[in-house]
């Protein structure tokens, strides 16, 4: 009994430890199966892990073996460039030792006078002149002892310089200071040259010559004499542009004393008093009180030269500035010594407006001028706040405050202010008055402002009205203090009004103009009511879709105001071709006397030379898109006729070029700025339209805009590519000015024939800009 109860307390052992062995293991398994699982998560999640940074190795690789071949090409080229700039450095200490220094002499003529003594003696005068001159240049503390080379370039109007020097009693016969030039030009590196009428041509091409050698570092020094004429002021501050060094590098040679505009510049003034005279030209040709005899009746005339001032040949052919310029009469020689009646005309006083006077002159910088003209509604400059100090409407003024303008910009202000009457007028007691007390628009004897709001008799006598608004005065008198219009008593109503604005000069078809080319292009001209003698031409050539009438009635296109103001004639061809587009692709338009419109605009010119007794020396050629297309065609095949050119977004001469020698509307390569060709080989394109010509060409300026989608802004550089390696100039500028004529437009000049212009930010249109063409010109 005992041992079966033994037993089965045994096997109940037993079961117990089984089941607990059971427990255990389940337990087991399930710490496994955990295990497991959790095993198999850090397991993915490494895996992932891993392909990431596997992934982010592979970029890093491709980064670091990048990074390492851009350092290598950066090496090369470092040591590349090293290599040329030592080369280069090399090259330029050598130019520097070849190069000869030389100082350079620049003289308006028409003020800087030679003294008597020189120009009495003719040739040998002339030659002494240049001898004392280059002594007195080499003399200087900046002419460099040794091989330094002296420069000399007079400009100036050499017929009326004579006859100054007539009435001045310098010379005594014509031949006297011909001979005196004639021996001055014999010495090396001296020339005397004249300019022609146009003070603005001696202007232009000192201030151009100045430009050009001021970055040249052979160049040593450059003295001008100019301290006679105050519109030189704007273009010397022009040249040094605030650099001391280049302030250092230019002097003033004075003859007579510097005007204050050259004065307050700061430039270094020398004098060649025993060369140049100090006194101005004087008109001698009065007569005595004592040839003056009574005449038979017992009265007498008399004349006294007591107050007769001293007139400088500056002064005598100064084109215009109020106050109005007189003129000395020439009294009338006596046919011998025994005449027993002389009459002396009295000199006529000058114009007096009334009690108030003449308003002083001001002087303007036309690049100034036109910016400020340029603008336009909210945003011009308000002339009170400027002119008189602070606005006294303060905000509620439409115009600009805040705007902080130079001393050439306040000119200009003052200027068109001036062109408002002042509502007082002569009675005017106001100081600073900002009005005009007399109009200022008077040249040679001619009202030139298109809108002139003066009276007439607010104009000097005789004076030619051309404003509708002035003539309307004539027969309205406008008493302007209480804005009241009564009917003047001399007035045929508006009669002579409408028959005066029925004469006024118009565009006008040529319809037989001699073309002997196949190209049915037509001619139209304007000549102004003051067409000057001798007349300069300027060849208007218009864009696409455009016609001679439309260009012409263009506000966009000034040469009717430029004509209009100045007395040159325009010539407007207009085109025969489908859209109205210049034929500047066939092979009759690209070869000189081939027949098509470039010939047919040639045969406008002679045409305009003969009938209208034009100046051949001074024919200009302006265009357009597709006319600023022909004005580089008809520059290479007609060089002769022309002597400069001013274009407006173009394409190279021969461009558009047809492969069928037919006319081809449009060129896309060309266009697109596709068409690029070396400087050689454009130049040979040039060549090619006029082969066997060696004659003188055109000079040209270049006008581009940087947002050209029409004509691809790369055609600028095709453009100076060709004409610099026609005239043989480098194609790196020998001077660039920024933010010229106006902002945004960068001027580069290479040498004296090629000038680009580029536009920042300027589309195909590039505005039309008269001042800049016309100075081109040397209008």
């Amino acid at each position: 009994m005992v041992m079966g109860e033994s037993m089965a307390t045994s096997i109940m052992d037993f079961v117990q430890r089984y089941r607990d062995y059971e427990g255990r293991r389940d337990a087991t398994h399930e710490l496994i199966k955990d295990l497991m699982i959790y095993a198999e998560h850090v397991e993915s999640s490494m895996r992932a892990e891993n392909s990431r940074l596997v992934q982010q190795l592979r970029e890093l690789s491709m980064d670091l073996e990048d990074a390492t071949k851009s350092r290598r090409q950066l090496q090369h080229r470092l040591q590349d460039a090293e290599v040329r700039m030592g080369s280069i450095s090399l090259d330029n200490d050598l130019l520097k030792k070849q190069q000869t220094p030389y100082v350079l002499v620049l003289i308006d003529g028409d003020g800087l006078i030679f003294r008597q003594h020189f120009i009495k003696q003719g040739a040998e005068g002339g030659r002494r002149a240049a001898f004392e001159l280059h002594k007195g240049i080499a003399a200087e503390p900046f002419a460099q002892p040794g091989g330094m080379k002296i420069f000399v370039k007079i400009v100036a109007n050499m017929e009326e310089l004579e006859r100054a020097l007539k009435r001045d009693g310098s010379v005594s016969t014509e031949n006297e200071f011909q001979d005196f030039v004639r021996g001055f030009n014999q010495a090396i590196f001296f020339d005397f040259v004249d300019v022609g009428a146009d003070k603005e041509s001696a202007i232009s091409k000192l201030r151009e010559t100045a430009l050009f050698h001021i970055n040249n570092p052979s160049c040593k020094q450059i003295v001008m004499g100019i301290s006679h004429d105050p519109a030189y002021g704007p273009i010397l501050d022009e040249i040094i542009r605030g650099d001391a060094n280049k302030q250092e590098h230019i002097k003033v040679l004075e003859g007579y004393p510097a005007v204050r505009a050259i004065t307050a510049i700061g430039t270094d003034i020398i004098r060649f008093q025993e060369i140049f005279r100090s006194d101005k030209l004087a008109d001698r040709r009065t007569v005595s009180s004592h040839s003056v005899h009574s005449v038979q009746s017992g009265s007498s005339i008399s004349t006294s030269n007591s107050g007769l001032p001293n007139i400088s040949y500056a002064t005598v052919t100064q084109k215009a500035s109020p106050p109005p310029q007189v003129t000395l009469p020439i009294p009338l020689a006596p046919k011998n010594a025994n005449a027993s009646l002389r009459v002396v005309k009295q000199l006529p006083k000058p114009w007096n407006p009334g009690m108030r006077g003449l308003d002083s002159p001001i002087p303007l910088n036309p690049i100034a001028l036109e910016a400020i003209k340029k603008r336009k509604d909210n945003n011009k400059l308000c002339n009170n706040h400027f002119l008189r100090g602070p606005c006294a409407k303060g905000d509620d003024c439409c115009f600009v405050h805040d705007y902080n303008p130079n001393k050439d910009e306040k000119n200009a202000i003052a200027f068109l202010a001036r062109l408002n009457p002042c509502t007082n007028g002569q009675e005017c007691d106001v100081d600073n008055c900002i009005y005009g007390h007399h109009c200022p628009s008077v040249v040679n004897g001619i009202c030139t402002h298109p809108f002139c709001k003066f009276r007439p008799e607010e104009h000097p006598p005789g004076t030619k009205l051309r404003s509708a608004k002035t003539i309307i005065h004539t027969c309205f008198g406008v008493y302007r203090r209480t804005r009241a219009y009564v009917m003047s008593s001399g007035c045929e109503a508006l009669g002579g009004f409408l028959a005066t604005m029925a004469s006024a000069a118009s565009l006008t078809q040529v319809s037989n103009y001699e073309n002997n080319a196949t190209s049915k292009a037509q001619m139209w001209v304007y000549k102004p009511d003051n067409v000057v003698a001798k007349s300069p031409l300027v060849v208007v050539i218009h864009s696409c879709q455009s016609t001679a009438q439309s260009y012409f009635q263009n506000s966009l296109i000034p040469w009717k105001q430029g004509s209009d103001k100045k007395g040159y004639i325009t010539v407007w061809p207009s085109s025969p071709n489908s859209g109205t587009c210049w034929d500047v692709s066939s092979k009759r338009s690209l070869s000189h006397l081939g027949g098509g419109d470039s010939q047919a605009i040639a045969n406008m010119i002679l045409y305009a030379i003969k009938t209208y007794d034009v100046d051949p020396a001074r024919v200009y050629v302006t265009g357009g898109s597709s006319g600023a297309m022909m004005s580089n065609v008809l520059a290479a095949t007609y060089p002769e006729l022309i002597s400069a050119v001013s274009l407006y977004s173009g394409v190279a001469a021969g461009c558009f070029v047809s492969a069928s020698g037919g006319v081809d509307q449009w060129n896309n390569s060309c266009s697109g700025g596709q068409s690029r060709a070396s400087a050689e080989q454009w130049k040979q394109v040039v060549l090619d339209m006029y082969p066997g010509y060696n004659g003188p060409r055109p000079k040209m300026q270049i006008w581009h805009g940087s947002a050209d989608a029409t004509l691809a802004p790369q055609n600028y550089q095709e453009e100076i590519k060709q004409w610099t390696a026609v005239f043989n100039v480098s194609q790196t500028p020998t001077s660039t000015v920024q933010n010229f004529p106006k902002q945004g437009y960068t001027t580069s000049n290479y040498g004296d024939s090629v000038q680009g212009i580029y536009g920042q930010g300027v589309g195909h249109s590039v505005p039309a800009n008269l001042t800049a063409s016309e100075i081109w010109f040397g209008l």
